[in-house]
C-alpha cells in the first residue's frame, strides 16, 4: 500500500509584500518573498493546506485557493468546528478541546470539538476586527477608537443542540455510547 501525499503550490503574486505561511501549530512553513513560488508536500490530510492544490496570495492581499481534485475531508468526529481568521492579526490563536490552534488570516481551519468544550454549541467561529470606542482618560470629553479582534460565533441548529444535550445526559448517567 502506498502512502498518499498532498502536494500544494504556494505562490506570492504580490510585488511588494513578503508572506509568512503558517501550519496549524504556529510553525512557519516558509517565508515567501514577492513573486516567489514554493511547493510543499504533506503526508497527512489534517495539515492546513492539504485540501488545496494551489494557494495564491494576490497583490491586493487576498488569498485564492484551488481545491484539490478528489480530496475527501478526513474524519474528525461528529462535532466539527469551522474556524476562520477573517480580519484579525496575521495569526490568531484559539483553543478547541484543549488543543491550541493557529489561525492564519483567511485560511479556514476545521477542528474536532469534544462535548466538554464550551465551543460545542457553535458551528463556526470567525475572528473579525472591530473598531471600538473607548473613553480617553487623558483628555476629558474626548473619545478614542481602538481596533480589537472579536469572535463572531454561529450557533448550531436546534436539532444539533438537542442531540448534544441528549448525548451529554446519557454520558452523565454513565451509559456507554
Amino acid at each position: 500500500m502506498t502512502e498518499r501525499t498532498f502536494v500544494t503550490e504556494l505562490i506570492n503574486e504580490g510585488r511588494q509584500k513578503a508572506v509568512d505561511v503558517y501550519e496549524l501549530d504556529g510553525a512557519v512553513i516558509v517565508h515567501l518573498e514577492p513573486g516567489q513560488r514554493f511547493t510543499i508536500e504533506s503526508r497527512s490530510p489534517y495539515t492546513a493546506y492539504a485540501r488545496w492544490s494551489e494557494v495564491r496570495w494576490a497583490e491586493d492581499g487576498k488569498l485564492h485557493f484551488v481545491p484539490r481534485p478528489g480530496f475527501t475531508e478526513p474524519q474528525r468526529g461528529r462535532w466539527v468546528l469551522q474556524l476562520l481568521n477573517e480580519g484579525g492579526e496575521p495569526i490568531e490563536w484559539r483553543t478547541v478541546g484543549g488543543e491550541h490552534i493557529c489561525l492564519p488570516r483567511s485560511v479556514m481551519v476545521l477542528a474536532a470539538c469534544p462535548l466538554t468544550d464550551p465551543l460545542i454549541m457553535y458551528r463556526s467561529l470567525t475572528v473579525v476586527k472591530k473598531r471600538v470606542m473607548i473613553k480617553d482618560v487623558t483628555q476629558v470629553g474626548y473619545i478614542i477608537h481602538e481596533w480589537r479582534s472579536e469572535d463572531e460565533k454561529e450557533p448550531r441548529s436546534a436539532a444539533d443542540l438537542k442531540a448534544i444535550e441528549k448525548i451529554v445526559d446519557e454520558l452523565g448517567k454513565g451509559k456507554e455510547l
